[in-house]
């Protein structure tokens, strides 16, 4: 399949966190989670409040047999999921709606303020009332790329030791756009899924 340059430069600006010098991650126990426990609810909430009801959850590398993994066996128990929406490409060449999500130990010596600067300069907003960090990157309007105005948004989550973060993007050439009903319930599904994972922790 091939990759959209707004995704490419999500991948780009994830390479460019690992080496920033934010330093190791959190020291955490080992989640007795499976995979499967964080991107299934995923998965089921783009199939109902997306109406993308032939999504799958799969991991890089090993498909969905990925999913019944352990989350200790990840490599710094760094949880990848893709969502195939539609199998591929549309017969007439539009992009298919495109969602990846990562969860993970956030990094250990990166101070609030700090994270703020970063997030705030590469134009996130920081959302509050949902009882802990939220920051979100609204594209949907970035015309210059899609003039329909269905551009992809990005939400990143900090509970205890954890980080969650979601890309969502309807492609260019759909019409689907994203609304805020939905941006709120994929925060409000996202904080309790790492919110799930950090609780193991205290275990």
């Amino acid at each position: 399949m091939r990759t959209s340059p707004f995704v490419q430069a999500v991948a780009l600006v994830a390479i460019v966190i690992a080496g920033t010098s934010c330093g190791e991650r959190e020291d955490v126990a080992r989640p007795s989670l499976r995979i499967g426990d964080i991107c299934e609810p995923i998965r089921d909430l783009l199939r109902n409040d997306f109406a993308l009801p032939d999504t799958e959850a799969t991991i890089p590398g090993s498909g969905r047999s990925g999913l019944q993994r352990n989350v200790s066996e990840e490599t710094n128990h760094s949880v990848r999921c893709s969502y195939d929406t539609n199998g591929g490409w549309d017969t007439d060449g539009r992009e298919p709606f495109d969602a990846n999500s990562v969860v993970e130990p956030a990094y250990a010596d990166w101070t609030s303020d700090e994270k703020r600067k970063w997030y705030t300069a590469r134009g996130y907003v920081e959302v509050p009332g949902h009882g802990h960090e939220v920051w979100f990157e609204d594209r949907r309007n970035f015309r210059d790329y899609y003039p329909r105005g269905n551009g992809p948004a990005n939400i990143i989550v900090f509970v205890g030791k954890w980080s969650g973060s979601i890309h969502l993007s309807p492609g260019r050439g759909q019409d689907m756009q994203i609304s805020d009903e939905q941006i709120n319930s994929v925060v409000s599904l996202l904080v309790r899924i790492v919110g799930k994972v950090d609780a193991e922790q205290s275990l």
